[in-house]
Parts: C-alpha cells; sequence; structure tokens
C-alpha cells in the first residue's frame, strides 16, 4: 500500500512541476522575460565589422505597442548586445553603408518550457550569436523581365524557354533562346485536386544545367556573388506539386483533409543556372551565360518562378544584381536621414 501512495505522491507532484513550469512559461510569453543576446557582426569571410547599427524591437504580447525599441553600435570586436525583457521574440535589423541590409528574428516562440529559467529569464542568457553582413562588392545589371504569368502550352510534349525574356518560344510565346527545354503534365480535377508534374531539360545545350542552393535567411543579398564555373551543373530536374482531398464515406460523404505533394524549387531555395553555352573544336566549353532562379516555381496553371535573373553579359558570372544594391543603400540613406532629422528635433528642444 505504501508504494502505490509514494508513487501518487510523486506522479502528482511530477504533473504539479509540469503544470507551473507551462503557467510560468505562458505567462512570459505574455507579459515578457528577460533576456540577453550578444551579436557578433562579420563579412562574408568572417572579418569583425565594428560601426554597424544595429536595431530592432523587443516584441510582447504579439504586439508591437506593448513592446521597446532597442539600438545600439557595434564595437571595434563586431559585437553587440542587446537585453531587455520580451514575450515572444526580438527584430534585429543591421545597417552599415556599402552593407547590405541584414535582419534576424530572435525567437523564443517555438521553445519549450524548459527554456524558461525559475529566476524569470529565457535561456540560454547572454549567449552568443553570429550574423553575416554581406558587403556591396560590384554589383551589375541582371536582367529581370516583368511579366504577367504566362499560361502553360496545352500539350505534354517538351517545349523551349527563354530565361532572358521570361517566355516560351513560338508558336505559345515570343521567346528567342531555348535556354531550356519544359515538359509539363497537369491532371486537374478541381482547384484542390490536381495532380502537377513538371520536368527540366538543359540538354539541348552542351555544358549548361544548374545547382540547387539554399537562399540567404538573413542577408537582402540571398544568393552568392558569382556562380561557381567548377560545381556540378546537374541537366534535368523533376517537380511535382499534387493534392487530393480525403474523402469519408461513412455515414455521411464529408471532406476531413487534403493529401499534398510537393517537391518544387520552395522559398527557401534557388537554381544557379548556365545556358547558351558555346564549345571549341576540341569540344570545350567555350563561352556561356550565367544567372538565378529563386523559388517557389510554380507549376499549376502558369510556370512562375519568384525571380529569375539572367546576366545577358557572356561568360560573366556575376550574380550580385544592383537593384539589391540600389534598394540597400536606399534604406541606409534614409536611416541617416532620420537619425539627423532625429538630432535636429532634440537640438531645438535642448539647445543647451
Amino acid at each position: 500500500m505504501k508504494p502505490l501512495i509514494l508513487i501518487s505522491v510523486l506522479n502528482f507532484c511530477v504533473c504539479y512541476a509540469q503544470s507551473s513550469s507551462e503557467l510560468t512559461f505562458l505567462n512570459a510569453m505574455r507579459n515578457g522575460a528577460q533576456f540577453d543576446v550578444r551579436i557578433r557582426v562579420v563579412d562574408d569571410i568572417g572579418i569583425p565589422i565594428a560601426g554597424v547599427k544595429c536595431e530592432g524591437w523587443m516584441y510582447i504580447d504579439n504586439h508591437v505597442k506593448n513592446g521597446y525599441p532597442h539600438s545600439a553600435i557595434t564595437g571595434s570586436n563586431g559585437i553587440v548586445r542587446v537585453s531587455g525583457k520580451c514575450g515572444r521574440w526580438v527584430s534585429v535589423f543591421l545597417t552599415k553603408k556599402d552593407y547590405y541590409m541584414s535582419q534576424e528574428e530572435i525567437s523564443f516562440q517555438k521553445l519549450d518550457t524548459s527554456s524558461l529559467i525559475g529566476n524569470g529569464k529565457w535561456v540560454p542568457y547572454g549567449e552568443l550569436k553570429t550574423i553575416v553582413l554581406k558587403k556591396i562588392r560590384k554589383p551589375v545589371h541582371l536582367v529581370q523581365s516583368v511579366t504577367s504569368r504566362i499560361k502553360n502550352p496545352d500539350t505534354c510534349e517538351w517545349q523551349g524557354y527563354d530565361l532572358e525574356l521570361r517566355d516560351w518560344l513560338p508558336p505559345y510565346g515570343n521567346g528567342r533562346h531555348s535556354d531550356f527545354l519544359v515538359r509539363i503534365n497537369i491532371d486537374a480535377v478541381a482547384p484542390r485536386d490536381f495532380k502537377a508534374f513538371m520536368e527540366i531539360s538543359f540538354t539541348n545545350n552542351p555544358f549548361a544545367g544548374a545547382y540547387l542552393l539554399k537562399k540567404d535567411p538573413c542577408s537582402e543579398m540571398k544568393s552568392i556573388y558569382r556562380a561557381d564555373t567548377n560545381a556540378e551543373y546537374k541537366t534535368s530536374f523533376e517537380y511535382l506539386h499534387e493534392e487530393h482531398p480525403i474523402i469519408h464515406r461513412e455515414p455521411i460523404v464529408y471532406v476531413q483533409g487534403v493529401n499534398k505533394t510537393d517537391t518544387r524549387l520552395d522559398k527557401d531555395s534557388y537554381l544557379v543556372f548556365r545556358t547558351r553555352t558555346k564549345i571549341d573544336r576540341d569540344g570545350n566549353l567555350e563561352s556561356a551565360h550565367y544567372g538565378k532562379i529563386y523559388g517557389p516555381w510554380e507549376i499549376f496553371r502558369a510556370m512562375h518562378a519568384y525571380g529569375v535573373y539572367f546576366n545577358p553579359k557572356e561568360n560573366d558570372t556575376n550574380l550580385e544584381d544592383i537593384e539589391t544594391a540600389d534598394h540597400s543603400r536606399m534604406l541606409q540613406r534614409q536611416r541617416e536621414e532620420d537619425e539627423q532629422s532625429q538630432k535636429k528635433k532634440r537640438k531645438s528642444l535642448w539647445p543647451f
């Protein structure tokens, strides 16, 4: 009897501790808890950067009005400290002249109750996070054809596609160069009941192809600076997007959910491609054009990638587009103008 009583008491204590821990966690999410993070800012080769402005917001209860702003400058070691009180997350924006803007979200929302220690602090307390701030090097004009979604050809045969113009070759479009071949097969019953399968082939150009990379989640410059000419360029890709309703027929017929299969190029990935290749008499690669394709890449109804960047200069591997660089410079100018405006305002209120 005594062992049973002891086990019951232990179970009660465990349940009470768990519920107490969860309650503390929920209160911290809603009302905030103390946090401390050191951010080390380095360039793309790992060298610390001084003079980087680090600013953002410490959110409480998911509302901007319930949070607090933070702002600091990195020292000679590239480190800045961000501390205070937050409930769900802390936003961090990093800016410096001649660098691409970077941003980071320090989130406690996805952590479990063990992430909050007894004295009301998020852990790890005082951790060091490294964020890369990419330098604006030598951006060039990359062709980005702004077109609406172009309907897929009404055929399941191979069709040429022009990456520079982002258009099908005749008779389905006005493209001039077949940068790769596309074959799309759509079997659709309804908007949420379909199967879309797309095949991409670079086999019409020797040495042409593409390789897959992950986007930089923090930097405004999402890709690498230059295409790697020694990378393994795959000549074919297959993407499947499929959705079918889950139907229950007993005791009544109803839709419970949707089965999904999605192997498309996603929003966190991109392709670096090589096309329009030429070879010399010995069969070696002589020239080519390079570019990048940002996901997500839609298939159903119309083939459409989020961003296609084509370098029009032959044999130029540069993937750093000038529009992204100009946007970062514009943001930097705006922040500098805001700072000057705030300084003038403070001086007018307190001129001494």
